[in-house]
């Protein structure tokens, strides 16, 4: 079972794909977080599925713009007072980014940050805070997966490997986007 989007092309192969776009009542501050829905859905699927050998793909991708993270994750390190601010910023810098795949994501280079009349450290902070409380969450999410396997019986006989297919870059090479 593939619990990503068709998107990717990574369902290719598999007998089942469970995508986010048909999840009833999304709760992913503006969509792009979705360890909670996929593992809640991944462990109904695992609860019914328990006796049977199985390969599971589960792609999660919570650290990705827009970063703003799940409760409680969203003031772990953000001031909660700054969240509006930063939005209205997103905003206004989509006039000032040249690449549009970009724009659409708040990614700005400095000098786009600047002419935005921006600070440029302020901007990248905020985002930073975020981007690790998206991890945060994700890491949450990811917990409660595990616990879970164990709770089924399934622990001794999971195999679980990580990976990922790229960082973030927060103006380490001048640009914000994947590192």
């Amino acid at each position: 079972a593939a619990f990503t989007g068709q998107f990717t092309n990574l369902h290719q192969g598999f007998e089942e794909l469970h995508e986010l776009e048909s999840a009833a009542g999304r709760t992913g501050p503006r969509g792009a977080k979705t360890s909670r829905e996929y593992v809640d859905r991944l462990v109904e699927w695992l609860e019914g599925h328990r006796d049977v050998p199985s390969f599971v793909y589960l792609h999660v991708f919570d650290p990705h713009p827009p970063y703003e993270p799940y409760r409680p994750y969203d003031t772990m390190w953000a001031d909660p007072k700054g969240r509006e601010e930063y939005l209205r910023e997103q905003e206004l810098l989509k006039k000032f980014i040249a690449s549009p795949l970009l724009a659409d994501r708040g990614m700005a280079t400095r000098d786009e940050l600047i002419k935005a009349g921006l600070d440029p450290e302020a901007y990248l902070r905020y985002s930073k805070d975020w981007y690790d409380g998206s991890i945060r969450g994700m890491d949450a999410e990811i917990a409660r997966l595990v616990e879970r396997l164990r709770e089924l019986g399934l622990g001794d006989r999971t195999v679980i490997a990580f990976f990922a297919d790229h960082g973030e870059e927060f103006h380490d090479h001048g640009r914000m986007w994947h590192g």
